[in-house]
């Protein structure tokens, strides 16, 4: 454990919340998350939760110049993610942020050492631990993507792109470490959309039955960030997606969707929840993602 540091000292702590604290670490999303951000329309001036995961749902948000962007996440590492990649872009030209995570230079310290000052005591222990030691934690393991720039609508897949979320970039990007079940404790703030990422499937992934796993998300998560932390009359929570490659194939999965929405529409009278078709990502295998929403009836115009 690191003295002076009980932010990252939480990262190692065991706790018994819905998603776990000792999960992998992950550099880049797989998602198309411009893609889904493209369907939700404009996001110009929102307020954005965002689980933080990479921190390219923040950094996606901010080069479409939404107003703020908080950060959650229950695995504590992904805050120095997301950060290092934060300062590299603020800082740093393009050439050198893609040699650093796909050329053959990977995590080489040269590149990021002018900006070793400006990093946080916890991520400086991080790189140091995890990225400069032949010993790595097992289960801290870092995926690299292989993908590359093949998204050709990311941040990272021009120069210009890079370059404008540069300047895009606020002084600091606020980050809460607390677990979805616990979030309205730690986050008071509204928001005008809440992305969840497919962090369903990690709370639900032991359940047997479809709709008794949906009703729980919905009671244990949706309805408190409802309550506390969506805008009434605007407001859309991102709260699963399913790869259509899986999804669309597999009409028991949608189906049982399809039911769970059905019982939803009558306990919620003047909620809404919708699927969103999302145009093929070209990331990997995955082929089209499938989004399913929770927004008020009045934001059904964003669809």
């Amino acid at each position: 454990m690191y003295r002076n540091l009980p932010d990252f000292n939480q990262r190692f702590c065991a706790q018994k919340n819905l998603f776990s604290v000792d999960n992998v670490v992950y550099v880049f999303s797989n998602e198309n998350i411009p893609g889904y951000l493209d369907k939700l329309g404009d996001i110009a001036g929102k307020r954005i939760l965002s689980v933080c995961a990479s921190g390219d749902h923040a950094f996606e948000c901010y080069l479409r110049d939404a107003k703020s962007v908080d950060l959650f996440d229950i695995n504590y590492a992904q805050k120095n993610i997301m950060e290092l990649k934060f300062h590299m872009i603020r800082n740093l030209p393009y050439e050198d942020f893609i040699n650093f995570f796909f050329g053959k230079s990977r995590m080489n310290k040269d590149i990021i050492s002018p900006l070793w000052n400006e990093f946080s005591d916890s991520l400086k222990i991080f790189y140091s631990y995890i990225y400069c030691s032949d010993k790595k934690p097992k289960r801290m393991c870092v995926p690299y993507s292989d993908n590359k720039l093949s998204n050709a609508k990311s941040y990272f897949s021009s120069r210009e792109k890079y370059m404008d979320l540069a300047r895009k970039l606020p002084e600091k990007i606020n980050f809460s470490h607390v677990d979805l079940q616990n979030i309205n404790t730690v986050i008071t703030s509204k928001y005008d959309i809440v992305l969840l990422s497919n962090i369903f499937d990690y709370v639900c992934s032991g359940a047997k039955k479809f709709n008794v796993a949906f009703e729980y998300f919905y009671n244990a998560v949706l309805e408190p960030l409802i309550e506390n932390n969506l805008r009434n009359k605007s407001g859309i929570i991102a709260f699963e997606y399913i790869w259509q490659g899986v999804g669309l194939l597999n009409p028991e999965l949608l189906s049982r969707y399809s039911n769970w929405e059905l019982k939803f529409f009558k306990k919620n009278p003047g909620k809404k929840l919708s699927c969103i078709e999302i145009e093929p990502s070209n990331i990997g295998n995955n082929k089209d993602q499938v989004l399913l929403l929770y927004s008020n009836i009045n934001a059904q115009k964003n669809r």
